[in-house]
């Protein structure tokens, strides 16, 4: 496994991050650093196969070196197992026998022993023993090379060996570091609370991924790290993804923001110069009585207090272009000639948020506000056009929308629980809203005098924690609730002139802890209401002054707590309450056309029981 050395240098204050093979790093000016130093480590009990060291600590003398003394944290990344060798190949057949050479010439004889003195001739004697060889003559010289002969045909090729557990390996790559939301991209990431969540992608998963840096908190859970600074400055930390073969590394910086203590009050640009450069204010910032037309405050990320700006006479404009944080309550009001309100970074308001009372302004832009621990209120501003915040999600308060005299219409898209109260009134051209993602409105849902109104319409509201009143919207045509399944009050649907019709087909309760009844009257073109889950109401009952009404029912109804009124409903002919068995009361009268009603299996009526004039 191909092994490789880097070293990271941490410092608390100001860092240089920087890879070497166990080359000495130098601190920035500030403060002392954090070392990491990665190394080999050979095979033994702490690797197997052996791997890379790697060590961290302070560099506390300063030399810019790591020394034994220094080192506070140890860890290994361990080479995995070698693979088994491939079995080898069978041998190729042997090649053709090259042609013999020429025949070398004969030696010459050797030389021939001298003869011995020949005997008398005797009686032939067994054979003797055969003589010894003489010396063998010299070799003749060699004869020329033969040609060589044609190759051998080439074997086949082995069967290939199984693959190492590193072979074609293809190393893990960082992809993207992405911190509190925000991706890497160099800068360091100011951390408005000294604490990050840091998201890391990786391009193999299963990699081990380690952290790196020094003086923070950190708490890990998969590829997710949770850090902690331990207190005000900048950090470098560097990210190592490994897969046992091989790995990546990255690295990225935070930092705290410039704090400005106090409570700080401007009146003009002197004052606003002195605060140009800070990035969070630790008490109030009140913005009253500005001598200029506009301000800028680029650096502002965030203010820990209330944060108003009010009664400035002559401002038009404003930038706070990166602000994200109110820690307190956001008041924009009382400033007569100002034009409109754009906060392009602002995502959380710790207590109120409110625009109001602005003479000119015409527009209001807030896209990524997320949520608000006290109410968003909009209201007052006679030349107001438009507002937007189409991230907005809760409020722990109220939403109050009133008295935008060029409003026509608006939308919150993402909003879906409202902790108290929801107004939307006296907005004379408003024609329409949305609220498509809203299910829980904690106490009550108020719609009233906007005269341009024509459909109320909640397709997602499930909850209504006390009441639901929609009065005197003089062009509403229709009310639809088809989520709705509780009501912990009362419902009031009164003096809509063009309402044709009601619906809330799911409302199961309109309930008996806090009841005020139903309520459904002065309603003349209303031809149709269906609460066909409706089981019980906590209070009164009432049915009036519909003039078109000629019939209705409620097919579910078992319990009205107190009493049913049905009257002056001149063309009403019929009705039904075919499951109702208990009721406090019922009066029915002045309602001319009726011919008949239905309560078959009512048992009881603990109070009045009135039926008069019903010619």
């Amino acid at each position: 496994m191909k092994k490789f050395f880097v070293i990271f240098m941490i410092s608390v204050i100001s860092v240089i991050f920087t890879t070497g093979c166990d080359e000495e790093v130098k601190a920035g000016k500030d403060g002392k650093s954090m070392l990491t130093l990665l190394s080999d480590e050979e095979s033994g009990e702490n690797c197997a196969n052996g791997g890379i060291r790697i060590d961290t600590g302070f560099d506390s003398d300063s030399d810019g070196a790591l020394s034994e003394e220094e080192i506070n944290d140890t860890k290994f990344v361990c080479d995995g197992t070698a693979g088994t060798d491939g079995t080898e190949g069978v041998d190729g057949e042997d090649g053709v026998n090259g042609e013999d050479g020429d025949k070398g010439d004969q030696g010459d004889p050797g030389v021939d022993g001298e003869d011995g003195v020949d005997g008398e001739k005797g009686d032939k004697g067994d054979q003797g023993d055969p003589g010894v060889d003489g010396e063998d003559g010299v070799d003749g010289e060699k004869g020329d090379k033969g040609d060589q002969g044609d190759p051998g045909v080439d074997g086949e090729d082995g069967v290939d060996g199984e693959d190492g557990v590193c072979a074609g390996n293809v190393a893990p790559v960082i992809e993207s570091i992405v911190i509190n939301g925000e991706t890497y991209s160099g800068t360091p990431i100011i951390l408005l609370d000294n604490s990050a969540e840091v998201v890391v992608t990786v391009s193999k998963p299963e990699a081990e991924l380690i952290i790196t840096g020094g003086n923070a908190s950190i708490e890990q859970t998969a590829n997710t790290f949770k850090i902690t600074l331990g207190a005000d400055g900048s950090y470098h930390f560097g990210i190592i993804a490994s897969d046992g073969c091989q790995m990546d590394v990255e690295n990225f910086a935070v930092r705290s923001p410039l704090k400005c203590a106090g409570d700080i009050t401007i009146n003009n640009e002197t004052q606003l110069d002195a605060i140009k450069d800070c990035e969070m204010i630790e008490g109030y910032l009140t913005i009253t009585n500005y001598t200029a037309d506009t301000f800028e405050l680029e650096n502002l990320l965030s203010v820990q207090g209330e944060f108003s700006i009010y009664d400035n006479s002559t401002l038009t404009s404003f930038s706070l272009p990166y602000f994200k944080v109110s820690g307190g309550d956001f008041w924009i009001n009382y400033n007569p000639e100002l034009l409109s309100v754009d906060l392009p970074e602002y995502t959380t308001a710790e207590g109120y948020f409110w625009v109001f009372e602005n003479d000119k302004i015409e527009s209001v832009y807030a896209d990524k506000l997320e949520s608000a621990g006290g109410s968003f209120g909009i209201s007052n501003n006679p030349m107001l056009k438009e507002f937007s915040a189409k991230n907005l999600k809760s409020t722990e308060a109220g939403v109050w929308i009133y008295n935008n005299g060029k409003l026509e219409s608006f939308e919150l898209p993402a909003l879906k629980k409202v902790g108290s109260y929801i107004y939307i009134y006296q907005n004379d051209l408003l024609a329409e809203f949305s609220l498509p993602a809203l299910e829980t409105v904690g106490e009550g849902l108020q719609i009233h005098e906007s005269p341009a109104l024509t459909a109320i319409l909640f397709p997602a509201l499930k909850n209504i924690g006390f009441g639901f009143l929609a009065m005197t919207n003089f062009s509403v045509e229709t009310i639809d609730l088809p989520e709705l399944t509780r009501v912990g009050g009362g419902v009031r649907i009164e003096t809509q002139t063009k309402l044709t019709s009601f619906k809330a087909n799911k409302l199961e309760s309109i309930a008996l802890d806090q009841g005020c009844g139903f309520y459904f009257y002065d309603n003349p073109l209303a031809t149709t209401v269906e609460m066909n889950t409706l089981k019980e109401v906590g209070e009164d009952f009432y049915v009036y002054n519909n003039e078109a009404l000629t019939y209705f029912e409620m097919p579910a109804l078992e319990t009205v707590e107190n009493s049913i009124y049905i009257y002056g409903n001149i063309l009403l002919d019929s009705f039904d309450f075919p499951t109702l068995t208990i009721t406090g009361g019922l009066s029915v009268y002045g309602n001319e056309a009726l011919n008949k009603f239905k309560m078959a299996l009512l048992e009881g009526i603990k109070g009045d029981l009135l039926i008069n004039k019903n010619v």
